[in-house]
């Protein structure tokens, strides 16, 4: 390894086809070497580094002036080393200057080796021919152009050439040999004008018809603060290019870790999102995240400003990998997930997402740009309660004689969770019994919470002839079930209630989480815990319709009002009015049984020939008694004789 490392130096492999040069120091004393034209129309080669597309007409100028580079040579000992590439033309054409790059500013104009004018340059590498020029600018403000004759370049070989100043001499290096020494003009830094810069590919005059662009390419430049003597630049030679200095200019944007908001979040408390990335080299560049789309419900802000699509590049803080943007949902009600109800439908619901890129700016141009990323948000569906919307009180109408109920179509009423979510139902009277109809009866499930023997509730096996229904629907459903409602079991005077019963959330008397994502998992493809609604409990909501007391004139009748009829067999669902029938109905019967036994016992008699008379005298009694008793034992023990006495 040379024992002298460059002040600085840029490297143009690997390529990147916006990083032009990445340079050894991590604050470059030139800036960053930037084209004067679009960058794409630089061709980049992993192998021959950067060079000129066909017949474009680019340069490569340094960022910042000689200025920055000159306050670090404290004399005028300085050197400069670049390995160039270069094609040769064939020998039938007419050579043209091609410049390769200059120390200084101007225009190359009509340069023949002649003490012609260089047009403000101080020190220029061209190519002319076969052969490499070298120009130099002295005190006199004259030029004077050197032909490298000794050295002929061959087709795209790869040449190093090192130029080292000592006071006003300056030596000449090819392939890390001397090739003139002590040439009496030298570009001294120290004198050069102010805001002159440093060029590769310089821009020509376009009107001049013996100039041309540099067809080659170069693959690195080099400073060194000191003269190289000649095993130096020898050292420097058998280094060659070797690895770039630095890694190459590339940008990276990191979208942050899933966003979660739950959907009862404040709306007026915006979420907060870091944006931004990172620079793997270590050239210090202004980086900047631009917003290439927005969300397509929300909205994007940062300090108050609302930001567009494609309009807004936010500079990231130095020493910063990013920075805070707001995001504002555009409801209370809007969600993003579960994305399917409980019918298995999909809700349509748009993703919720944005776009950025990190790019680096620098003088309002775009050296470097990352890849776009997509944040997502995640806005996560929370339970809501349900309400009710029914009469309160029953329409009676009697029809041959029999009441019947109207229930004005009792509705549960849910718009919030659109279905997401299935729901425990109790239909409950105390005196008659009712009955879900046939036609909508397949919309409750009792099947699915009937063997809950973990709970303390479970829902009845079907809907018909109950005092209490218990089972489990989806909402929109729960009104269509109870339209066809029925009521039976009427007795007159008596006045019943129909309480209803809704249990929406997880746990306690709802169903719990387990049976929400069983049923779930019929429809839904994420299996992830946010694919699911956020409960907050078990929510009950009550609501009742009186059934008013009807009198039927003449027969006491109605559907239900026989006693075989009023009678609650369902001992799973046996109440206090049950137990009250029946323990006066078994009174009545003791009290028959016993007044029958105690108060007619000569009904009894067996065979009585004298009617029973409680008002007879003892006597009397005794007598058919005995009688009675005589006859029985003649029967008994005469037999007959003859065929007519067995007949």
């Amino acid at each position: 390894m040379s024992s002298y490392k460059p002040l600085e130096q840029f490297t143009f492999t690997p390529c990147h086809p916006l990083r032009l040069a990445a340079s050894s120091d991590s604050e470059s004393l030139l800036g960053l070497l930037q084209p004067t034209a679009d960058p794409q129309s630089l061709e980049c080669h992993e192998s021959t580094g950067i060079k000129l597309a066909d017949h474009q007409v680019a340069s490569l100028r340094s960022t910042q002036t000689l200025d920055a580079l000159r306050e670090h040579l404290n004399s005028n000992e300085w050197s400069v080393s670049t390995w160039i590439a270069a094609p040769v033309p064939p020998a039938d054409e007419i050579p043209s200057l091609q410049p390769i790059w200059t120390i200084g500013s101007g225009q190359v104009s009509r340069m023949l080796p002649t003490d012609g004018g260089c047009g403000g340059y101080s020190l220029m590498v061209a190519q002319f021919g076969a052969n490499l020029v070298v120009a130099f600018e002295d005190a006199t403000q004259s030029c004077r152009m050197i032909r490298i004759g000794q050295y002929e370049l061959q087709h795209n070989v790869p040449v190093s050439l090192t130029i080292t100043t000592s006071g006003s001499a300056t030596n000449l290096y090819m392939q890390g040999k001397p090739i003139m020494e002590n040439i009496p003009y030298a570009a001294d830094l120290t004198r050069l004008p102010m805001h002159q810069t440093l060029q590769l590919f310089p821009q020509i005059d376009a009107s001049d018809s013996t100039t041309v662009p540099f067809q080659g390419s170069i693959r690195q430049v080099s400073f060194f603060d000191q003269t190289l003597a000649t095993t130096q630049v020898q050292n420097v030679f058998e280094e060659g290019v070797g690895e770039a200095a630095v890694v190459p200019l590339y940008l990276e944007a990191k979208a942050s870790e899933a966003v979660l908001i739950e959907q009862d979040a404040p709306i007026s408390e915006p979420t907060l999102i870091w944006v931004g990335g990172t620079n793997t080299s270590t050239t210090t560049l202004p980086l900047f995240v631009d917003i290439a789309s927005i969300p397509t419900m929300g909205e994007l802000y940062t300090e108050g400003i609302k930001l567009l699509s494609g309009a807004n590049s936010l500079p990231i803080p130095v020493n910063s990998t990013g920075l805070w943007i707001e995001y504002r949902r555009p409801s209370d009600n809007y969600f993003t997930m579960p994305s399917t109800n409980a019918y298995g439908e999909s809700l349509e619901m748009p993703n919720e997402s944005f776009q950025y890129r990190v790019v680096a700016l620098w003088e309002q141009r775009t050296l470097a740009s990352s890849e776009l990323v997509t944040q997502k948000v995640t806005i996560q569906h929370v339970n809501h309660a349900p309400t009710w919307n029914n009469a309160n009180e029953a329409i009676v109408t009697i029809v041959n004689n029999l009441p019947s109920y109207n229930f004005s179509y009792p509705s549960l009423m849910d718009d919030s969770d659109l279905n997401l979510n299935r729901v425990r139902v109790d239909l409950t009277v105390q005196h008659g019994r009712i009955s879900l109809s046939s036609e909508t009866l397949h919309l409750a499930d009792f099947d699915f919470c009937n063997m809950r023997s973990y709970s303390a509730w479970q829902c009845t096996k079907d809907g018909v002839n109950k005092k209490r229904i218990s089972f489990v629907a989806v909402p929109d459903d729960v009104s269509n079930i109870l339209a066809g409602l029925s009521y039976e079991g009427f007795v007159a005077g008596n006045e019943d209630n129909l309480l209803m019963d809704v249990y929406d959330g997880a746990g306690g008397q709802c169903l719990d989480e387990r049976e929400h994502e069983a049923w779930n998992s019929n429809w839904r493809t994420d299996s992830s815990s946010q694919a699911s609604t956020v409960f907050r409990g078990c929510y009950h909501v009550q609501s009742s319709i009186k059934l008013p007391s009807t009198t039927i004139s003449g027969e006491n009748k109605s559907g239900g009002s026989k006693l075989l009829s009023y009678m609650n067999l369902d001992f799973k669902n046996f109440g206090s009015a049950d137990i009250a029938f029946w323990a006066v109905f078994f009174a009545v019967c003791y009290c028959l049984y016993h007044l029958i036994r105690d108060c007619c016992p000569n009904c009894l008699a067996r065979g009585a020939r004298v009617q029973p008379d409680n008002y007879g005298s003892q006597d009397e009694t005794q007598k058919a008694g005995v009688e009675i008793q005589a006859e029985i034992e003649v029967n008994e023990t005469t037999s007959p004789t003859n065929a007519d006495d067995l007949v």
